[in-house]
């Protein structure tokens, strides 16, 4: 008998054994969005204050970033109307770079930083 013949039979012995539903606790509504057992409010895209603090930015400075990059990713230009915004920074000297988005953020994470590198694949592209 093959695996897949063995876990239905499997299936088909206990299914009597959870005919009733299974009724999981319901999360209660985020505090700052206001969206009902999706996240909560630590991982709300909208919870700004940890990573404030984290990098030593007041909300007006945060500001003024979004204003000087448009409210858009510093690199790609993604809007952070639709995208969460990532505060981008020095890991050596923390000083904050800008904000970008999730993709760009781990695409320079994934590189280290390391301009060399980013040129090195820079390279890479365009000689395909």
């Amino acid at each position: 008998m093959n695996q897949t013949k063995i876990l239905q039979a499997f299936l088909d012995l206990i299914k009597e054994d959870f005919q009733e539903e299974i009724k999981l606790p319901k999360r209660k509504a985020c505090k700052i969005c206001g969206t009902e057992g999706t996240h909560t409010s630590n991982t709300c895209r909208f919870n700004f204050w940890p990573r404030l603090n984290l990098y030593d930015l007041s909300l007006e400075e945060f500001n003024q970033l979004l204003e000087k990059q448009n409210n858009s990713c510093g690199i790609c230009g993604k809007s952070f109307e639709e995208y969460r915004n990532y505060i981008d920074h020095d890991h050596v000297t923390g000083k904050v770079r800008g904000l970008l988005c999730s993709g760009c953020n781990t695409g320079l994470g994934k590189f280290g930083d390391n301009i060399e590198g980013l040129m090195k694949a820079i390279y890479y592209l365009l000689q395909s």
